[in-house]
């Protein structure tokens, strides 16, 4: 099959019949009736689901299989008199698993094509999804014909939406874009207002919002269709008899006016009219299709451990807890699973549902028939929530097939710490230290305030941090927004050598229902020389409909993306207070980072001298950084590069892993370790005569 094909069923969302799997109810409709028994037994139509393709399928907020899709087999599963069973399969191995008879039906925006015709049967079309494409006024004649004709563009999309999906597999991972061309925002008409204001190329969204965005914004639609698709349920090509028992069910459905009903619920639109199958492929020759020599398959047997109960009971763990998930699976196809065959991490109900996971590869041939139990070593998220993770094994050439792996657990709040007692001071060193207030909801802020008058030195940092980065003067005040439970360290030096500490411990609870600031990173972080920029860096997740970034309280973004990039250049001396917040129907959360602007004590370089000529001296390394230096193992790390001279190329490795392998001479990219002990970066480059100089720099990671 061609790979436009292949990407086409990644973003779909397919439902199964499977008899030996894992399976979940259908509740997101009311239950079926009772059921005709069928030999003594109830009949039950057991549905497996590839869930990432909101809003056809996915999981909602209580963790249960939803979506237009979802709800449509369980509508037809009424009308046929059947129960229904759902199971969540990698969508890339479900013609194997119809082949091998693990599934039976397959429904969930499959597109029809001749050439899946070959592999399955379909059943009539009962929904045809029709796309458009924004540019600013005027561009109409700017035809948009393919997605491709958006590559290295700045292309606004929402999140969760199809079209983030394709975008992220039609355009980044095939090397046409760059992540940074992307943007991401929680709510469409926000991605439409940026376009209207020259922040993007185009939005890409749904035809009719994008028709009414025309009447209301400064925008022209430059493309329609670009992934229209007609969507229908598959079955096994000698299954004709369940495929007209289907069809007799959605007709029925079109009939009653339940379709449509589905179709507003989940879709926002009325129902097309159930399309005969034999009329989209009139006239349309079936292709020969060679027969793979075996089929590949796998089935969930039993968590070995960390029992999630079909999703309903999640195992409870500490902030940082490691532990390792290991489930019993089957290979329930006719291939072997091969040693080299990798469990890999598929997707989340939150970014950090990854938990730090790594691929898990098989070290022993798994025979058709054969049980094995296989397990990845995690570590839970430091923010309370519930974490919903899903590993898929993989082929040799990394296509994923079988039955998903849920690794779920809930991440509780520890108890309310006591805060440490306070040091008595020496007689002579007079320490005030105080916090206001000293328990805060996530995304609110604290006000430290100090005053050590008279120390030689004083540092004010989060624990776990190297105080040498964090200087303050010895009276002040800063505030603080930890997402987390956090304990802050007033460190003072006395002219006479003493050293003391006191300790502050900031309670963060967490915000039911309200979005949260998953990471909110200001580079440099504490200080920078008047005349330099800082890089603003953000995540945002959870309910979100609004995003804006501050300094000192004026406004630097509205109508932000929910992840994103801004880069800002303070003017004046003093400290820059940076905010990002984020408000959703739950509330608001707030993330803060205060930055010192100071004056240099020799002026900055105004001149950038020009490159030298080919083979004029060595390389230079004018700037290399890792920042922080101690962080806790799951944490990220900014790496920050400037060269100059005669450079050929560069090399950034991380232990001898390659970290950046050229690009930009003066950039930074971000990189999370999930490994404890000493991580060495060391940046590597060389000239035109091959001549060579290298820094490094030394990260711990606890």
């Amino acid at each position: 099959m061609a790979s436009r094909i292949t990407r086409y069923m990644v973003l779909g969302a397919l439902v199964v019949v499977s008899v030996a799997c894992r399976s979940q109810s259908a509740t997101s409709e009311p239950a079926a009736p009772a059921s005709p028994e069928v030999g003594g037994e109830v009949r039950v139509l057991q549905v497996a689901t590839s869930a990432d393709y909101p809003p056809f399928a996915y999981y909602s907020e209580d963790l249960t299989l939803d979506g237009f899709d979802v709800a449509l087999i369980g509508a037809v599963g009424r009308e046929m008199g059947v129960e229904i069973d759902l199971h969540d399969i990698a969508f890339d191995g479900l013609y194997d698993a119809l082949r091998i008879g693990q599934v039976d039906v397959a429904v969930a925006a499959i597109s029809v094509t001749p050439e899946r015709t070959a592999h399955v049967r379909f059943t009539d079309i009962y929904y045809t999804g029709e796309d458009a494409v924004l540019g600013p006024a005027g561009g109409g004649d700017e035809t948009v014909t393919s997605v491709t004709d958006m590559a290295g563009r700045r292309v606004g999309v929402q999140d969760g939406s199809v079209y983030a999906s394709a975008v992220q597999n039609e355009l980044v991972e095939a090397g046409l874009s760059t992540e940074s061309d992307i943007v991401v925002f929680a709510d469409a008409t926000h991605a439409i207002a940026a376009l209207a204001d020259g922040q993007l190329d185009y939005v890409w969204l749904d035809a009719l919002p994008a028709d009414a965005a025309v009447d209301q914004y400064d925008v022209s639609v430059v493309g329609r269709g670009l992934e229209q698709q007609q969507f229908a349920m598959a079955v096994r090509l000698e299954d004709q008899d369940l495929a007209g028992e289907i069809n007799q069910a959605l007709a029925a459905l079109q009939d009653s006016g339940e379709l449509t009903r589905l179709s507003e619920k989940y879709l926002g639109t009325e129902a097309a009219a159930i399309v005969p199958l034999d009329t989209v492929l009139s006239g349309t020759p079936v292709p020969t299709v060679e027969r793979p020599p075996c089929e590949k398959g796998l089935a969930f047997v039993a968590h070995v451990n960390y029992d999630d109960h079909d999703l309903s009971q999640l195992p409870e763990m500490a902030p940082g807890e490691t532990f390792v998930k290991s489930w019993r699976v089957k290979n329930t196809g006719t291939c072997p699973w091969e040693p080299g065959y990798t469990l890999r991490y598929a997707q989340g109900n939150v970014p950090a549902a990854r938990m730090g996971g790594e691929p898990v590869v098989l070290e022993v041939a798994v025979q058709p028939g054969d049980e094995v139990e296989m397990g990845v070593e995690l570590t839970a998220p430091i923010v309370p929530d519930q974490y919903v993770g899903y590993w898929n094994m993989t082929d040799e050439d990394e296509v994923p097939f079988g039955e998903r792996l849920p690794a779920a657990i809930h991440v509780v709040a520890p108890p309310t710490p006591t805060p440490m007692p306070t040091n008595t001071p020496v007689p002579q060193h007079d320490i005030v230290f105080t916090a206001d207030p000293t328990q805060i909801r996530a995304g609110q802020s604290t006000l430290f305030s100090w005053d050590a008058r008279g120390a030689k030195a004083t540092y004010f940092f989060p624990q776990g941090r190297p105080f040498s980065d964090y200087p303050v003067p010895p009276s002040g005040q800063r505030v603080a927004s930890p997402n987390y439970t956090t304990t802050y360290v007033l460190r003072v030096i006395w002219p006479d050598g003493v050293v003391e500490e006191r300790q502050i411990v900031i309670d963060v609870l967490p915000v039911e229902d309200a979005p949260y600031i998953s990471w909110f990173s200001v580079v440099p972080e504490h200080r920078v020389p008047l005349g330099y920029c800082v890089d603003l860096r953000w995540d945002v997740q959870g309910n979100v409909t609004d995003v804006t970034l501050t300094a000192n309280g004026a406004l630097l973004l509205a109508n932000a993306p929910i992840q994103g990039y801004v880069q800002h250049c303070p003017t004046a001396l003093g400290t820059v207070r940076y905010a990002v917040a984020a408000t959703g129907p739950g509330g608001t959360s707030r993330g803060e980072h205060d930055v010192d602007v100071y004056q240099p004590a020799q002026p900055l370089p105004t001149v950038t001298p020009l490159p030298p000529e080919p083979g004029d001296g060595l390389p230079e390394i004018q700037y290399f950084s890792v920042q922080p230096t101690q962080i806790q193992k799951g944490q990220c790390v900014a790496v920050s590069w400037e060269l100059a001279g005669n450079v050929q190329s560069f090399r950034i490795t991380r232990n001898s892993v390659v970290v950046q392998d050229g690009g930009p001479f003066a950039n930074q990219v971000y990189d999370c370790l999930y490994s404890i002990g000493q991580i060495t970066y060391r940046l590597d480059v060389w000239n035109s005569q091959n001549e060579h100089v290298y820094d490094q720099q030394i990260v711990v990671v606890r």
